[in-house]
């Protein structure tokens, strides 16, 4: 995909646009039609005193009517036969673009939270917008173009008098239509950071409260609003200039064609039926297409431009990507190249060496100087009360976030080291939403695996417990578009088999199973246990953290990590947790935000 947005334009389809333009132009027919069908009305009727004569000649105008509106019911179909594809190959453009950034080398390996805005409402607004400023475009031509081959053959001087001011005005336009496409875009990106920043900070709510930064964060918040507001106060300027051009512009014919009335009788160019129906041209049908014809090429294909260039962005980050960064099997060679790693993938520990983090410069610290090991195949519980920081931490141990200092390895390989795509097969987070798409059984079990055979896929179901239910919902062919088919627990279940079926060496398990009963959630945790690889798991019940081989204990002071009977002993936080689920149970929802999990 190039920088330039190489999709079908809304001219895709040349046939369906050959017939839309076919149907435009008799659409068209009552412009042509009506200012001569006046002219002889009236000469040759009403003011010869021949009024049926009148009558008939204003019968063709009604044909003309006719045709046009049937016409009109013909050309909807076709803007839709040329636009939707167009709308298709922008969405997968999209998406296609994000995932190539998210994993390209250098990336963060996380997509740009704007990505849900160009996708969900770019997209459609391009479709829109393609489909008005096409079915306009067209009609439009049609009946200015036979407005003034009317008008013409009534006088061709009367024409060239119209011809003047459209002319000036539509270069005005024209002339104005940078500014105008510098202020659209301007709204339309102001409208993006609003959406990544309201998304960002409800992402990061729980961890902002609690490193106390809400007064920060809610301040860059107002700041990507007020931009927004400045941006578009700016386009409402510029759109009052050109709608005062357009005013004058549109305006304008009308005026000149009454002054040269009197010359144009006086010389006999035009008999008093000819200036009605040169009046009819202007008025009726060129006045109203020109003011059409100003709106649409101000605004539609202002926005058009500048939406397409937006969603061109898209992809233009993973232009410069290397496919050919990737994670083998070897030893670590090229480890000093930057995302260029190869990780050994035999039995790779998991170490943190003096990991800090916190959200802002001056905020309390997430975590402060952590060092740990995991060797490969252990397993490892985190706890600690709501909002200290848990979530972040895992986001710090699968590279998702970066650290302020200190780093994380796989392998001895650090994460920044690792290309971004490699790193996703190496380490799977599984968060507490289950995300299940419209799609088979099948394919969501193998989204992170798509060469997995059904055996295998079944296999894992064995090994989670998901068999049954993919029994009861009728097999791998299943399709899951119906949300009401699954209950939440049952959700989880399958982004948890997901995360089992995967070539990841490390799942992370953030509160993934918490709407499991403690049953589903053992033999869930115990497939893990069996699977090659290591386990981390953001545990919401005791049984859980019991099952453990160590448990890590975020209190907000610090980070602990010890076996579930020594911190009983030796760390406060953890009695106080222990206590609260043995008195309660732990559920996905905080009972109380001292004491939950």
């Amino acid at each position: 995909m190039s920088r330039s947005i190489a999709v079908a334009s809304p001219l895709a389809d040349r046939r369906a646009v050959a017939r839309l333009a076919a149907w435009s132009a008799l659409g068209a027919a009552p412009a042509l039609a009506s200012g001569r069908c006046v002219e002889l009305a009236l000469d040759r009727g009403f003011l010869a005193g021949r009024t049926l004569v009148g009558l008939a000649w204003l019968l063709p105008m009604a044909i003309a009517g006719l045709l046009g509106a049937f016409a009109s019911r013909r050309v909807t179909p076709l803007i839709g036969a040329c636009v939707e594809p167009f709308r298709d190959r922008l969405a997968r453009h999209v998406v296609a673009g994000e995932l190539r950034t998210a994993t390209a080398p250098g990336s963060s390996g996380r997509t740009d939270p704007g990505a849900v805005a160009r996708l969900v409402g770019q997209t459609d607004a391009a479709r829109d917008i393609s489909a008005s400023l096409l079915g306009e475009a067209l009609s439009l031509a049609a009946t200015l173009t036979m407005a003034l081959v009317g008008l013409a053959a009534l006088d061709p001087l009367a024409a060239l008098v119209v011809v003047v001011p459209v002319a000036i005005t539509v270069v005005a336009i024209w002339w104005m239509l940078p500014a105008l496409a510098k202020r659209t875009r301007g709204a339309v990106r102001a409208d993006e950071a609003v959406a990544a920043s309201v998304t960002s900070t409800a992402i990061a709510l729980r961890d902002i409260i609690a490193s106390g930064g809400q007064a920060r964060a809610f301040g860059e918040v107002r700041q990507t609003i007020d931009a927004r507001a400045r941006a578009n106060v700016a386009l409402a300027r510029t759109m009052a200039v050109r709608t005062t051009i357009g005013s004058i512009g549109g305006n304008a014919p009308l005026l000149l064609l009454l002054a040269a009335t009197p010359w144009l009788l006086g010389h006999g160019r035009l008999t008093v039926g000819g200036v009605l129906g040169a009046i009819v041209y202007v008025s009726g049908n060129l006045q109203p297409a020109l003011h059409a014809a100003i709106d649409t090429a101000a605004i539609s294909t202002v926005r058009l431009r500048v939406v397409l260039r937006n969603l061109a962005r898209s992809g233009s980050a993973a232009a410069a990507a290397d496919p050919d960064a990737d994670v083998g099997s070897d030893a670590n060679v090229g480890v000093g190249r930057p995302r260029r790693a190869v990780v050994l993938l035999n039995a790779p520990d998991l170490r943190v060496e003096v990991l800090s983090f916190a959200h802002a410069a001056g905020a309390h610290p997430i975590v402060d100087g952590l060092d740990l090991t995991i060797g490969f195949g252990g397993h490892l519980a985190i706890v600690g009360p709501s909002g200290v920081g848990k979530s972040t931490l895992v986001d710090l141990l699968a590279g998702l976030t970066a650290p302020d200092s200190g780093r994380v390895s796989i392998g001895g390989v650090p994460l920044d080291q690792i290309p971004p795509a490699g790193l996703r097969r190496l380490v799977t987070v599984v968060p507490q939403e289950a995300y299940v798409f419209a799609a088979s059984v099948r394919d969501n079990l193998t989204y992170l695996r798509p060469d997995a055979t059904d055996g295998e896929v079944l296999a894992a179901a064995d090994a989670t417990g998901l068999r049954p239910v993919i029994d009861r919902l009728g097999g791998l062919d299943t399709g899951l578009d119906d949300p009401d088919r699954l209950s939440e627990g049952e959700r989880q279940l399958i982004v948890v088999t997901r995360a089992w079926l995967s070539p990841a060496v490390i799942v992370i398990l953030d509160e993934a199973t918490c709407r499991l009963d403690p049953q589903a959630e053992a033999r869930a945790e115990a497939a893990f246990r069996r699977r090659r690889g290591t386990l981390l798991v953001v545990a919401h019940r005791i049984s859980s953290a019991q099952r453990a081989d160590e448990v890590l204990v975020m209190d907000g002071a610090g980070v602990v990590v010890g076996r579930h009977a020594d911190l009983l002993r030796t760390s406060p936080t953890y009695s106080e947790l222990v206590g609260h689920w043995d008195r309660s149970g732990a559920t996905c929802i905080p009972v109380h935000p001292s004491a939950s999990v």
